[in-house]
């Protein structure tokens, strides 16, 4: 186990293995069989695109939550935007040099997620309250919100 010692100075131009996101990561996956089904899931303070594609080159699927910041801008629509289009809208963007997929979702708030190995398809749907009209909707869902 290594201990947390403090923040580290790095440049913006570090690989992910140099990152204390990497480090965390390399670590806790050390002892998977690259070559199996293993499926990762994170929250948002491990994904990145440079965790996405790191973990693809080595042949370990991930999803993830994560940041506006961490998706190597891709243009995916604004907040406002997708506010504008209603609850349930989506928008998605793939890298195709890294088989990344990225997905923005308005629930009640909005979600992004990123994946090296899910699609957006099939569409689900997802049961919410409506206040407005006090009853329960269906709203479209991407895959793997589900």
């Amino acid at each position: 186990m290594n201990l947390y010692q403090g923040k580290e100075e790095r440049n913006s131009d570090c690989t992910f293995e140099e990152t204390l996101r990497g480090k965390v990561v390399l670590e806790m996956i050390q002892h998977l069989d690259i070559h199996s089904d293993h499926e990762i899931y994170m929250d948002n303070f491990f994904t990145s695109h440079k965790l996405l594609a790191y973990m693809k080159d080595i042949g370990i699927r991930v999803t993830g939550s994560t940041h506006a910041n961490r998706t190597a801008k891709c243009p995916l629509q604004s907040d406002k935007d997708m506010k504008q289009n209603g609850r349930g809208s989506y928008d998605y963007r793939v890298d195709e040099n890294n088989e990344i997929l990225f997905v923005k979702w308005n629930d009640n708030n909005m979600f992004t997620m990123g994946s090296n190995h899910q699609s957006i398809t099939p569409l689900g749907s997802a049961k919410r309250w409506w206040r407005k009209d006090n009853k329960t909707i269906l709203i479209p869902q991407p895959k793997f919100y589900c």
